[in-house]
């Protein structure tokens, strides 16, 4: 058996073991999903059409009728657990191969300090949670920010911008989604 990371989602290949694919499978559903607030209330699952979870993986089947388990590369590390949990209850080896492409910017890359322009004329350096924001995702290569409102998300999109700006190719761009143009003016 195996995990082949990507950037964004990661496959266990069972190499065609259904009986572990199913314990798998079984292990996730209820240790790797969550029940969202409220679940007990839904008219799906008062009617024993839901189970009240929502999962973190999807079983795809294969061209050749094999079915593999594809979960979001974020959640290498907790799967990796469920599966040496697993590994006591069934005896079985894995690998997890790693085919992210390289990084093409380190934390040492990140300058001491992050200090974007403004339209008012000043200045504004990254507080130091900003700034560790910054470095976390140069670090892990991916990441989501959880902050409350009003801590700086939109500045520490633009200061992870700022970093990135100067390691471009050419021909590389970056591309910055906001849902409110109130937020992409900013």
């Amino acid at each position: 058996m195996k995990i082949t990371m990507d950037i964004t989602n990661s496959i266990i290949d069972f190499e065609g073991n259904t009986e572990l694919q199913k314990l798998v499978d079984n292990e996730l559903h209820y240790k790797l999903s969550v029940r969202p607030k409220g679940y007990q209330f839904t008219p799906s699952f008062k009617n024993n059409y839901w189970d009240g979870y929502t999962l973190m993986h999807e079983n795809v089947k294969e061209p050749n009728g094999e079915v593999s388990i594809k979960f979001p590369t974020g959640l290498v590390p907790q799967v990796d657990d469920i599966l040496g949990n697993v590994q006591n209850v069934k005896n079985f080896q894995y690998t997890i191969i790693d085919n992210r492409p390289d990084p093409f910017l380190s934390v040492d890359d990140v300058p001491k300090t992050i200090t974007l322009g403004s339209n008012t004329g000043a200045d504004i350096e990254l507080r130091d949670y900003q700034y560790d924001a910054v470095k976390s995702i140069v670090e892990q290569h991916v990441g989501i920010l959880h902050q409350s409102t009003n801590s700086g998300k939109t500045t520490v999109a633009a200061g992870i911008i700022k970093t990135l700006l100067p390691h471009l190719q050419k021909d590389e761009r970056i591309v910055f989604f906001t849902h409110s143009t109130a937020i992409f003016n900013q």
